[in-house]
């Protein structure tokens, strides 16, 4: 981690030397195409090999809980209307007619989540519209574990 600081300096000054290099003889594409190529295949190979830092970082790892959110969002179907949290909503974006919780409007389903931002709503007034939802006749409780909820409306026969 000390070697970093280095790194990033050394390659400032490195792409300036380049950058005056190519100034003294070429056109004024390529000298903006060399450090670009430079940086990309910089960028790659990092990506590639993982050997960056920041990408081990904890907030990239996909951990248990969110892939039972990406497991459950792959089973709904793609042309049903859903009501879900701000934090899930811009999950449910393929092919689906989708509304911020506590918009339910003519949702089939409703998806929330404990444990993500309850906005527009506060703590209280979520936990109350979400003890209603479940004592409602009209959703019948499809999944519920992990403070995960996905309701389903049912149809009048």
């Amino acid at each position: 981690m000390s070697v970093l600081p280095f790194l990033f300096i050394s390659s400032i000054y490195g792409l300036k030397n380049i950058m005056n290099f190519v100034n003294l003889r070429t056109s004024s594409y390529v000298k903006y195409f060399i450090p670009s190529i430079i940086i990309s295949v910089f960028s790659l190979h990092n990506w590639y090999l993982n050997t960056f830092p920041v990408l081990k970082s904890e907030i990239f790892i996909k951990k248990e809980y969110h892939k039972l959110i990406d497991n459950i969002i792959k089973n709904l179907p793609t042309n049903s209307v859903i009501s879900a949290q701000t934090t899930i909503a811009p999950h449910l974006f393929r092919n689906r007619k989708v509304y911020c919780f506590p918009d339910i409007l003519d949702a089939e389903y409703i998806f929330l989540d404990y444990n993500g931002f309850k906005f527009p709503l506060d703590e209280k007034e979520y936990f109350k519209k979400v003890n209603e939802l479940l004592s409602d006749d009209k959703y019948k409780v499809i999944y519920q574990n992990n403070g995960i909820i996905l309701l389903k409306k049912k149809y009048q026969k």
